[in-house]
């Protein structure tokens, strides 16, 4: 499976291939995404995200692989949210028509009389 390749070639950098500017990060290895999958596969994230029509159980399977190699990464929790929220969709769209009520927090009591 291609995924499983790139799964790979990000923890396993080949370092014939690295320069000298990426030799301690491709000793760390590289942080497997969706853009870069989508490099590897030279394709782009669009044909991907129409896997989700055709193939949806295919598609969600490779968003739980990224969401697992997210989670289980020494990401900061920062980058991770946002990454989280952007590809991997853990995020409301504008399209939806469900909308959040406000928060309204009434007191009963009187608070000038408060101890009496």
């Amino acid at each position: 499976m291609m995924l499983e390749e790139y799964i790979f070639y990000c923890k396993n950098p080949d370092p014939e291939q690295a320069s000298e500017a990426t030799v301690k990060k491709a000793a760390k290895g590289r942080f497997p995404n969706i853009a870069g999958f989508c490099r590897f596969m030279k394709t782009g994230i669009g044909e991907l995200e129409a896997l989700q029509t055709d193939f949806p159980e295919e598609y969600e399977r490779i968003l739980s692989v990224f969401e697992d190699e997210a989670l289980n990464s020494d990401l900061s929790s920062a980058l991770l949210s946002s990454y989280m929220k952007k590809r991997l969709f853990y995020e409301k769209t504008g399209g939806e028509s469900k909308s959040e009520g406000e928060i309204k927090v009434c007191f009963e009591h009187d608070i000038f009389g408060d101890g009496e």
